[in-house]
């Protein structure tokens, strides 16, 4: 987040930046004031995006949702700002304004609405509330997924959350699709992310558990270095 944070400042005040113990100038980096804006533009989109993601992955909740309020990130669709926002009060104690502020979000894409209705039910069990229909559309939706091979990392991620979220006796669709998916996809992220939940786990088999392990093993994930061809 300091990295993008910096580079972001830099680049719009055309001064300084000290990258990986490099000082680097971005007064020359564009030729007009057109070209400066665009890139100003474009950096801004990757500061909200990666850097409030940043701030999750390190648990800075709270530095996360003021990010993206600075940065004017929260607007009526359900991006990565407007899902912080929902977070933050559903863990504050707050599940049922979380809910209303939930409810009037403009999801448009099926990968939105998919995160809407996994989001929905978050904010119910937070209320101490179990009502079946929340679940069975998060499980819908989640299975009415596009099957697209370049949303597969973000799909399984879906679909673990809908695994957590779900009662047992909601899990078996979810599951029979992680786990197809998994076998056939071949992406490391994918199958690293299934062998390491443990209901997923538990459901599949030793061959299973072995094809996955390979496929994490061929990505090269864990083990510091990129492997050999």
């Amino acid at each position: 987040y300091h990295l993008l944070d910096s580079l972001n400042r830099a680049v719009r005040s055309k001064s300084e930046a000290v990258i990986d113990g490099r000082a680097m100038s971005f007064q020359r980096l564009t030729k007009s004031a057109s070209d400066h804006q665009q890139v100003c533009q474009w950096l801004w989109t990757v500061l909200l995006g990666d850097g409030t993601r940043a701030l999750v992955a390190a648990g800075e909740w709270n530095r996360a949702r003021a990010h993206s309020r600075q940065h004017r990130g929260i607007g009526q669709r359900l991006f990565d700002g407007r899902q912080v926002e929902v977070l933050v009060r559903c863990l504050g104690a707050q599940p049922s304004d979380a809910l209303m502020f939930l409810h009037k979000s403009q999801p448009v894409e099926p990968w939105e609405q998919s995160v809407a209705a996994a989001l929905t039910v978050l904010c119910h069990r937070a209320a101490d509330e179990h009502p079946v229909e929340p679940i069975d559309k998060m499980v819908q939706h989640y299975l009415a997924l596009d099957s697209a091979p370049e949303l597969a990392v973000f799909r399984s991620r879906v679909g673990l959350v809908v695994l957590d979220l779900s009662p047992k006796t909601r899990q078996s669709e979810a599951m029979r699709r992680l786990a197809y998916e998994a076998m056939t996809q071949t992406d490391g992220y994918v199958a690293r992310d299934v062998l390491a939940h443990p209901v997923c786990r538990e459901a599949l088999g030793h061959g299973e558990r072995r094809t996955l392990s390979a496929a994490v093993a061929s990505a090269g994930l864990g083990q510091g270095h990129i492997p050999e061809p």
